[in-house]
């Protein structure tokens, strides 16, 4: 998490806080040798895991996703073994109880787990903020705290310690000053996300502040005068600066939680109607249904958009199967976005990163010149944030207008053409990026370099 991110992937809460410890081992973590399989899995998820948190430390374990990192949670919470059954080996100790041999009701009063949960994982600054203190507050109690997580900047002057993990190894083992003192190439030769995020919120406020392109320019979608919202108890309606949408451009749509970005997206798509105001296609005013068939969402969860038993199926819905010019275009699509090997597959079997590549693949097929997504890098590592990154890039490439719902600074810093804050105030103040500075900046000698730079930005250097 930054100003704008993402729920911890999981935490687990260690401890009695002010009731007073059971022992005088109430809060440690002790990990000797600790390897496990998932049972059906080829590969370890864990091995030979030796780590010792002491009461009331806040550790953050980082790496790429897949390295082992919520499956040490669950080895401290006692889930593993006792719930996810697989190959175990070693001694795992928690708050003085070996987690192999007592039964979990003996470990549920001291130990709270917060898992993952895509649906509600999207915070805005102040949210954060709250989260922080929190944290801080659990500290003071002497609760320990571990929390696994790939959006890293929110935690500086939280965490006592960070412990990188990779393919089921811990390889390193930081104290908070010796890790946030790491120059942002070395964060990202371990794929990590970035621990300073202002360089990222400076390119964002420049590109939330740089004039609108010629009006001459011809846009695929424009609105005029255009005020969103909807009715009933919860009911609110907000005006909407004139915006226009343009093939080849990536266009970010950030603010804060509540600011209106999904009522304004659902309307973009014709999925409700607008308060008032026009929503034009290609220069002539669009009726809902007019959107509808020219634009795609790839929504949040898009398991709600998957319905196919195969891959190759999804990609072919309301397509003419026998047509050999729209197979081969089918299989081209499939092999550009790393989906050759899945072709058969069930959609629903697929990991979350390649159902959201088949949503889009269905996007293609589909002809749509307006792709919107929703969120699609809740939840990733460094290496899937910039993997969807470059698709973005290629679908512009392509001509599409693309549109990106997001919280995440790092992919609009990167890849986004130009930024719309729904969240910012009259003044033009791009407020919800600026909330919380002295959270984002690890150390104020640090480099504020990217550490990498996108495909587009170095084709044009």
């Amino acid at each position: 998490m930054g100003g704008n991110q993402s729920q911890p992937n999981a935490t687990a809460i260690i401890g009695t806080g002010k009731g007073g410890p059971l022992d005088t081992s109430a809060g440690t973590i002790a990990s000797r040798g600790i390897s496990f399989t998932y049972d059906h899995a080829a590969e370890p998820a864990l091995r030979d895991i030796t780590l010792t948190v002491p009461a009331g430390e806040c550790i953050v374990l980082c790496g790429a996703s897949g390295c082992g990192k919520t499956s040490y949670t669950r080895v401290a919470n006692g889930l593993i073994p006792s719930f996810f059954h697989g190959a175990f080996a070693g001694n795992q100790t928690t708050c003085g109880l070996d987690v192999e041999t007592v039964p979990i009701d003996r470990l549920t009063p001291l130990v709270g787990s917060v898992f993952q949960n895509p649906k509600t994982q999207y915070f805005n600054a102040n949210a954060i903020a709250d989260m922080r203190a929190m944290i801080e507050q659990m500290k003071d109690e002497g609760l320990t705290i571990v929390i696994a997580e790939h959006r890293l900047a929110w935690l500086n002057g939280v965490a006592d310690r960070y412990v990188v993990f990779d393919g089921g190894h811990i390889v390193q083992d930081y104290e908070a000053d010796e890790f946030l003192s790491l120059s942002p190439g070395c964060v990202a030769a371990m794929g990590l996300r970035a621990l300073d995020l202002q360089p990222y919120r400076h390119r964002i406020a420049t590109l939330a502040s740089s004039p609108a392109a010629d009006e001459c320019t011809s846009a695929l979608l424009g609105t005029h005068n255009l005020t969103i919202g909807y009715k009933g108890k919860d009911g609110f309606t907000r005006a909407i600066p004139d915006l226009r949408f343009r093939a080849g451009e990536i266009t970010g749509l950030m603010g804060n939680n509540g600011c209106g970005k999904t009522t304004l997206v659902r309307t973009l798509t014709g999925l409700i109607k607008p308060v008032s105001g026009r929503i034009e296609l290609n220069g002539v005013p669009a009726k809902p249904r007019d959107l509808t068939r020219a634009g795609f969402l790839v929504m949040q969860d898009v398991n709600y958009q998957l319905f196919s038993d195969s891959v190759r199926e999804e990609l072919l819905i309301g397509l003419d199967e026998t047509d050999a010019g729209i197979t081969a275009q089918a299989n081209q699509v499939m092999a550009d976005l790393d989906l050759a090997a899945f072709v058969e597959r069930h959609p629903m079997s697929l990991s979350g990163g390649q159902k959201q590549r088949v949503a889009i693949g269905s996007a293609l097929m589909c002809g749509k010149d307006l792709i919107i997504l929703d969120e699609p890098t809740s939840g990733l590592d460094r290496y899937h944030m910039e993997q969807v990154g470059e698709l973005l890039r290629q679908l512009a490439s392509q001509g599409k207008a693309i549109l990106v719902v997001t919280h995440d600074e790092e992919l609009a810093a990167g890849w986004c053409d130009r930024i719309v804050n729904l969240g910012a105030d009259d003044s033009g103040n791009n407020g919800s990026h600026a909330s919380n500075p002295d959270a984002s900046s690890p150390n104020p000698n640090a480099s504020t370099n990217f550490a990498t730079t996108s495909t587009h930005e170095r084709n044009a250097q």
